[in-house]
């Protein structure tokens, strides 16, 4: 009989009859394998909705709490639209630059996201490095050209399985080698290789497929250790294009014959095998006859090798600058930099040559023994010495740091040059006539080894916190005011870090010690309009400051006095003051 298919909609209406019919609950519950609560809850939804609240609900969530609007995510499919070949990071900034401040714009894996979920989003597929075949030779003559790879691996009685290596020479098919090795790996290769070398000597190239070991499909130029180690040695590469081992045929051939006569049946375990591999090889190469080779043995037709192998000589690069070891990890550390190779030229001496690419400068060097080719800087080395260095002991390296960063400092802003019309590297302050005084003043540079001179005038800008040496006296001026204060003569340096006073009083005192120290009123009248100093005479720009509300033009007065004497100060500032208050 056909079996009877019910739905779970089915059986709850069921259910809900015998429950109106007027059986109990509990009973209903236990024939129909369900809890009491499970039950009221169907019969709740039946008496709500009728026949619809038998059916099972959408169990998904009626909010999430970072749910995307629906108003953003349609902005980011309709900037999709319009621009279809943008990708996300630039849908975002378009939509940054659209939308409100007070909506939160999306990150960019959520952007991709929407646009994904929508279709708008085509996927590229993986990127794989196809190897290229290189050109072939014909081999003529032994020893040209061998042909290696590795047999297809088989299973042993041992349940392990053996990976044959296998080498041949292209033109008398003489095997050269046949060895059973646990694995493909390199590490195996090497002696097996080695030993082949000291026995058959070095030939002209070695052809093979691009697979492990004798590529690495990652490397530099898709070179392998081994295959480095073969160039090392002098020896051509040759590989055929993948897919096609019917360019290494005679090797391939050679192949069917020796999984015909050397692995069925396989050997107990590797040494087993082995044994049964120098067997074929004997056969193979002295007894066999080849129709190719007129019905020779390859034994008749090749001879060893005249390149004798006497390990891999020392590299020598006689048109590059240096020679580097790259690290074990296929690094170049150069000038504190470290370049990524590859891992295949671990441990090997590379070549290296500076060569211009258009962006870097190119350093030019001076003919031999020819020293005004480069005068400048020979003559800032001599003058380092004559100034500095030939009248001081230098203790050690920080001591000489130390003096060499003065140095500089006195260079770039005292010390004059002829080639620059009397001035400094960084533009020396040209002082002003003092009206009252003229004396001159002296400030001692280099521990007293040089001196800068300047007139009385200047003294309380060049005397106030060892201002040559950055001091941390002076504070920074608004720009206004500092703009104003270089149209009266004084220099960024001197006002990069005036310190910064509050006060009405102060604001005129600096007024006024300008005026009375020789500085032209007519240039303190021409300062920008915002700082109030438009009058034509002195009382109306004393006014004019009096009405400045901005704290930010230092008091030069109270900078400048703070070397003098006590006494000094407190008479000076009572004279500037006094009438002001």
């Amino acid at each position: 009989m056909p079996w009877k298919e019910r739905s779970v909609r089915d059986e709850r209406m069921r259910f809900v009859i015998r429950l109106k019919d007027g059986e109990t609950m509990a009973s209903l519950c236990r024939e129909f394998g369900i809890s009491g609560k499970t039950g009221y809850k169907i019969f709740e939804r039946y008496e709500q909705c009728g026949l619809e609240g038998l059916s099972d609900r959408a169990r998904r969530p009626f909010r999430y709490a970072n749910q995307l609007p629906e108003q953003v995510e349609a902005a980011i499919v309709s900037a999709k639209r319009e621009k279809p070949h943008w990708g996300a990071r630039k849908i975002r900034e378009r939509l940054l630059r659209r939308l409100p401040h007070a909506i939160k714009t999306p990150a960019a894996s959520t952007v991709h996201a929407v646009l994904d979920r929508h279709g708008l989003v085509q996927s590229m597929g993986r990127r794989r490095s196809r190897a290229e075949g290189a050109p072939l030779s014909d081999g003529l003559h032994p020893n040209d050209l061998w042909c290696t790879d590795y047999k297809g691996e088989f299973q042993l009685s041992d349940k392990r399985y053996c990976y044959p290596l296998t080498v041949t020479d292209y033109s008398s098919r003489f095997l050269l080698l046949c060895e059973a090795l646990e694995s493909n790996r390199q590490e195996l290769a090497f002696p097996a290789f080695e030993r082949l070398f000291h026995e058959r000597g070095l030939p002209r190239a070695i052809r093979s497929d691009n697979g492990v070991p004798f590529a690495s499909p990652h490397g530099l130029f898709q070179l392998s250790r081994l295959s480095v180690w073969w160039l090392r040695l002098g020896i051509s590469m040759e590989r055929i294009r993948p897919g096609h081992p019917q360019q290494n045929g005679r090797h391939e051939r050679m192949h069917l014959t020796l999984k015909k006569e050397a692995t069925r049946p396989a050997g107990a375990n590797l040494l087993q095998q082995q044994a049964k591999f120098d067997t074929f090889l004997e056969e193979f190469n002295h007894e066999r006859p080849h129709e190719a080779l007129a019905m020779k043995c390859p034994a008749e037709i090749y001879s060893a090798s005249s390149r004798p192998y006497r390990g891999v000589p020392e590299p020598h690069y006689p048109f590059h600058d240096r020679t580097v070891v790259v690290t074990s990890c296929g690094r170049l550390c150069l000038y504190n930099k470290k370049i990524n190779l590859s891992v295949s030229l671990a441990g090997q001496a590379v070549g290296v040559k500076e060569v211009d690419d258009g962006r870097a400068t190119e350093p030019i060097r001076t003919t031999f023994r020819s020293p005004w080719q480069n005068g400048v800087a020979e003559r800032w080395v001599g003058s380092c010495r004559r100034d500095l260095l030939d009248h001081v002991i230098v203790l050690n390296e920080r001591h000489l740091k130390r003096l060499m960063r003065e140095y500089i400092r006195y260079y770039h802003e005292d010390r004059t040059h002829l080639g620059l019309a009397k001035d400094t590297p960084d533009g020396r302050l040209v002082a002003r006539d003092s009206v009252r005084e003229r004396r001159i003043q002296s400030f001692a540079r280099l521990g007293g080894l040089h001196h800068r001179y300047a007139v009385a005038a200047w003294q309380a800008i060049l005397r106030t916190g060892k201002l040559w040496h950055g001091s941390r006296l002076l504070a920074l001026l608004p720009n206004r005011y500092y703009l104003s204060l270089l149209r009266i003569g004084l220099s960024a340096h001197y006002l990069s870090n005036f310190e910064m006073r509050r006060g009405k009083a102060a604001k005129r005192a600096l007024f006024i010690f300008l005026c009375t120290e020789g500085f032209d009123e007519a240039q303190l009248y021409s300062c920008p309009t915002e700082a109030g100093l438009r009058t034509s005479s002195l009382m109306g720009a004393r006014e004019d400051l009096e009405r400045l509300q901005s704290p930010a033009m230092a008091v030069l007065f109270w900078g400048s006095c703070l070397n003098w004497r006590q006494e000094e100060n407190h008479s000076r500032l009572a004279s500037f003051t006094g009438s002001m208050t």
